[in-house]
């Protein structure tokens, strides 16, 4: 019986390999009319266009013919820079779909079990809970102790978020946050690792800011997960005694100490009054002049996830996984999927 090919996941693989419908039209030899009326829905196709489909994008076999998977992206929030293209925008889209489908079936096979449960509390930017007090009292609820928050990823993965990496993102691309859903139950984080760590560590508590304060997007939104990930890791009470008169040199004595960037701490300052309007200012220009809002001194280690890495290990070490069953559960070759999540040069334990 002919196996009607979902006009969603079509769409979904197009955006997975950057291609238009008359670029995969060129190399399937299928065309584009019949691909632009199966994306729509207003054709089936049959098993050899497929096949054609399926073998032109470098997919798993049954791809197009998969059931039961979700075929689009779930609420998130999305953090990005204002010049990231359209097809960028699609492939990111693209890759968390997939990804939550091949860890909602891995997850299947584990037990994940949070020390804490992920905090849900709402935030007004303007009145009675701004973010900055959601964040005091996550750290409280966390039992974070005074000062600088040694290791984000431990944190955040004590509430059961899991921290997925995507090596290859553009780099117009910096994180998303992808809330638990029905049928994949577990808070996502995914972010691009070949930014600064400093940034990451920023951008990490950003998004889980989002998972925290927000449900549905809002006009504030962004502004309120910036606010969250500055008081998170720069808690006001311990940074307003050091940020007083601050300047460059003692700034980024602070940014190796509490693993957050120069333009963050001088930021900071100016928020809490501990510099000058002039001096805020003066500062930013001096930044920019030393060609530091692109290359800052002052090195913080990149975070590295663990859940993430722990769930693989133990799929292909004590499940008899292979890459390539793993590979196929995410929608992508074995070979793809390691490039993409575990490059060779980390050197992770990945043996199978």
């Amino acid at each position: 019986m002919m196996t009607r090919l979902h006009s969603d996941k079509l769409r979904l693989a197009r955006w997975l390999r950057t291609t238009t419908q008359a670029e995969l039209s060129a190399s399937s030899g299928v065309s584009q009319a019949k691909i632009s009326k199966i994306e729509n829905g207003l054709e089936s196709g049959d098993d050899d266009i497929a096949d054609a489909i399926e073998s032109a994008l470098n997919l798993a076999p049954g791809f197009l013919r998969a059931t039961g998977t979700r075929s689009s992206l779930p609420e998130h929030f999305y953090r990005k820079r204002a010049s990231i293209l359209v097809r960028e925008q699609r492939w990111i889209e693209a890759v968390v779909v997939l990804a939550r489908q091949g860890i909602a079936a891995l997850c299947e096979s584990v037990s994940i079990e949070p020390s804490f449960p992920t905090p849900r509390i709402p935030c007004n930017l303007n009145t009675i809970n701004p973010a900055s007090d959601v964040a005091r009292d996550v750290r409280r609820l966390l039992m974070i102790p005074e000062g600088p928050i040694r290791s984000l990823v431990d944190v955040i993965e004590s509430t059961g978020t899991i921290i997925i990496p995507i090596y290859g993102a553009p780099s117009t691309f910096d994180a998303m946050a992808s809330p638990a859903v029905t049928g994949s139950p577990w808070d996502l984080i995914f972010f691009n690792p070949e930014m600064p760590g400093d940034r990451i560590r920023f951008t990490l508590a950003h998004e889980f800011g989002h998972l925290i304060m927000h449900r549905g997007q809002s006009e504030n939104c962004e502004e309120e997960a910036d606010d969250f990930a500055s008081e998170f890791l720069l808690p006001a009470a311990n940074l307003r005694p050091l940020l007083r008169g601050l300047d460059l040199d003692r700034a980024l004595q602070l940014k190796q100490i509490w693993g957050s960037s120069i333009g963050a701490l001088v930021y900071k300052a100016n928020a809490l009054g501990c510099i000058s309007s002039n001096r805020y200012r003066s500062l930013q220009v001096m930044i920019s002049q030393r060609g530091w809002r692109k290359d800052e001194p002052g090195h913080v280690p990149a975070p590295q996830p663990g859940l993430f890495h722990e769930i693989i290990n133990i799929h292909l070490n004590n499940l008899n996984y292979s890459i390539g069953d793993i590979g196929h559960l995410f929608g992508v070759s074995g070979r793809e999927f390691q490039d993409q999540y575990f490059p060779q040069s980390l050197g992770l334990r990945i043996v199978k």
